[in-house]
């Protein structure tokens, strides 16, 4: 290797090193400074809030204060303090924020970042705006549903739905149902928040039969956790649906809403084709009331050549009372290795003292003296 190569490469290395050197220097820089803006922007918000508690709260002088807050602390901090108020608060309280907020010119001030090119600077303006509420907001929304981008388009159907008005959230739907979309998360969400916010309408665009299966599955697990009372004539009535996925949910949620009236739809279900449906029954019927017919149900359940279908139907019949454990006692006495399998875990699960240490012959460990409490609606 001649000397010219060697000192090439010496060069180029040094010169690498140095790169990175700066790179490094840089990228904390850019932390600290970075950490300085947001510690900064946290003081100008916690100032803001401080001065606008008592307005958003019940003052009738919001909008004087809010525009003292904003020589203060700047139209950012206050804007951010007031859009967190109107999400977390509704009624008369949330129309005055919303005033404020136009007063104050955030609303309009968002609405000509909707219309930047940059796709993040649109979709944070959308979002936004969502929280803001008003006419003037709403507008920007419903024209962002024809946006190119689906982030954006994405964030203007939460903020419709979030708007809470009928017409609003018929925009929001159809515009979610006209886009045809494989990620399951974002249908989740979609039917989450439209649980959260408007439950009532959820019912309304299921009662109406125009979704397909899939579609109100997702729906009615969205409304059964958000343990929406609205939805449960609507569950109810999909326990006989000829789409197996639908009838398992809406046999969850009808135990989690603990919709006594149910109780006949689950225990058919129990002889359901389908293994998963016939788990979800029985783990439904865990909350609901369990006359003898029910518990005999249950019990056949034990043989069930799914072990989630045992282990549901052990777990609803250890939570029954003793005329439950004296059937999961039986089947312990029993000659089928699953079904007292099943039984065997549901009894030391449940840890009562109602049943006696010589249930489990072949279970480590003792039952613990204190009972548990049977859940209750």
């Amino acid at each position: 290797m001649t000397s010219a190569t060697t000192t090439l490469l010496v060069t180029g290395t040094l010169l690498l090193g140095a790169v990175a050197v700066a790179s490094c220097v840089a990228l904390v820089i850019h932390h600290a400074l970075s950490e300085v803006v947001r510690a900064r922007r946290e003081r100008r918000a916690d100032g803001a809030l401080a001065l606008l508690v008592g307005s958003i709260v019940g003052g009738d002088d919001l909008d004087a204060v809010a525009a003292l807050a904003v020589k203060r602390f700047g139209h950012a901090a206050v804007g951010e303090v007031l859009r967190r108020a109107r999400n977390d608060i509704a009624g008369e309280r949330a129309a005055a924020i919303t005033v404020a907020l136009e007063a104050i010119g955030e609303v309009e001030r968002l609405r000509r970042r909707a219309r930047s090119r940059n796709v993040a600077r649109r979709r944070t303006a959308i979002r936004h705006l969502g929280e803001c509420g008003g006419d003037v907001a709403s507008t920007v929304l419903r024209a962002a549903l024809d946006d190119s981008e689906w982030e954006v388009r994405r964030a203007a159907r939460d903020g419709l739905l979030a708007d809470g008005r009928p017409e609003a959230i018929r925009l929001a739907v159809d515009s979610y149902l006209a886009e045809a979309t494989e990620n399951l998360g974002w249908r989740r969400s979609f039917y989450a928040r439209f649980a959260l916010v408007a439950p009532a309408q959820l019912c309304e665009l299921l009662h109406t039969a125009s979704l397909n299966p899939a579609e109100e599955k997702l729906a009615i697990e969205a409304l059964g956790h958000a343990r929406s009372e609205n939805a449960v004539p609507e569950i109810r009535a999909r326990l006989t649906s000829a789409d197996p996925e639908l009838r398992a949910s809406s046999a969850r949620f009808a135990g989690k809403l603990c919709d006594h009236d149910s109780a006949p739809g689950l225990v058919a279900l129990l002889t359901d084709p389908e293994w998963f449906v016939r788990a979800a029954a029985a783990r439904g019927l865990e909350t609901l009331p369990k006359p003898p017919s029910t518990l005999r149900a249950l019990g056949t359940c034990l043989s069930d050549p799914s072990w989630w279908v045992r282990s549901n139907a052990a777990r609803s019949l250890s939570r029954a009372g003793e005329p439950g454990r004296a059937i999961l006692r039986s089947v312990i006495d029993g000659d089928d290795a699953y079904a007292r399998d099943a039984a065997r875990a549901a009894l030391a699960t449940l840890r009562s003292a109602t049943v006696p240490d010589a249930a489990f012959p072949d279970v480590a460990g003792r039952v613990a003296a204190e009972p548990q409490a049977v859940p209750r609606c």
